[in-house]
């Protein structure tokens, strides 16, 4: 019923969780912490028709990452989470700002 990393290995003992009673799909972003990364998931989930039904999102400024948990009541298709990858590294300019992309269906 949740979506949960509980020991994040950037901030150890912080539980990242997404309650998932109503989603169908979760899907976790590592991202880098750069202006853009937020916006382009956002803009993405939007453009697939989708809803956020919730999410949480915490920064690592240390390790210059972040981690992005979204629960969705559907699910991207590959060119669809492609195109978010694209999306990130034109609005912040760095070819890694999409670090990794899971999707996993409840």
């Amino acid at each position: 019923q949740t979506g949960a990393i509980r020991s994040c290995v950037f901030n150890v003992g912080q539980p990242l969780g997404v309650n998932t009673e109503k989603a169908t799909h979760v899907l976790s972003v590592v991202h880098a912490d750069t202006r853009g990364t937020l916006k382009a998931i956002s803009d993405f989930i939007y453009d697939a028709g989708l809803n956020n039904l919730t999410s949480i999102h915490c920064d690592f400024p240390n390790y210059g990452c972040a981690y992005e948990v979204n629960a969705l009541n559907g699910a991207p298709d590959a060119e669809q989470l492609q195109h978010l990858i694209e999306t990130a590294q034109r609005l912040t300019g760095d070819p890694t700002a999409i670090r990794s992309l899971r999707l996993i269906p409840l």
